[in-house]
């Protein structure tokens, strides 16, 4: 009718949502995703962590029973043994020592190095976390990027500087 005023805001008779609306809902539900998949990447990484420790337990372990066994052992042991060498060979005491505690540093420095390769293979089991994080990263980057690539033209500079990521 001639006399009928439209409503602003009203397409076909339903409420239309103002931009700014829009963008606030859109936002909200970015913002919700992001701590949600944050939320995810948390317990993934709990998951490898507990992994990793109960891996980690055997190597801590193994190092802290070599070095209990040099530090209290390794005195009366090498003294008992220099002499027994001496003895046998015809050494003095102190060469006959001396060539025990040099078998005993060897021993000890290989008992560490295989506990420090347990511990940093089981440091290895962290990838998982990483490739995750790293697709979900990616993941994030593509679905921005392709938002600014549907965003006017005036935008131009964030995708510029958004692709250097």
């Amino acid at each position: 009718m001639v006399d009928e005023t439209t409503l602003e805001g009203r397409q076909n008779g339903a409420e239309r949502a103002s931009p700014s609306r829009t963008l606030a809902s859109n936002a909200a539900a970015m913002a919700y995703d992001l701590v949600s998949l944050a939320e995810l990447q948390w317990q993934l990484l709990m998951a490898d962590l507990r992994g990793v420790w109960s891996g980690a337990v055997v190597a801590v372990g193994a190092t802290i029973v070599a070095l209990l066994l040099a530090v209290a052992a390794l005195p009366v042991m090498l003294a008992a043994l220099g002499l027994l060498l001496a003895d046998a060979t015809g050494l003095s005491p102190a060469a006959g020592m001396l060539w025990v505690v040099l078998a005993a540093l060897i021993v000890t420095c290989g008992l560490l190095g295989a506990g420090w390769w347990h511990l940093r293979e089981q440091v290895a089991g962290l990838q998982r976390s990483r490739r995750e994080l790293r697709q979900n990263l990616n993941t994030l980057k593509q679905i921005l990027e392709r938002h600014a690539a549907r965003s006017p033209a005036g935008d131009e500079n964030y995708r510029s500087s958004s692709t250097q990521l």
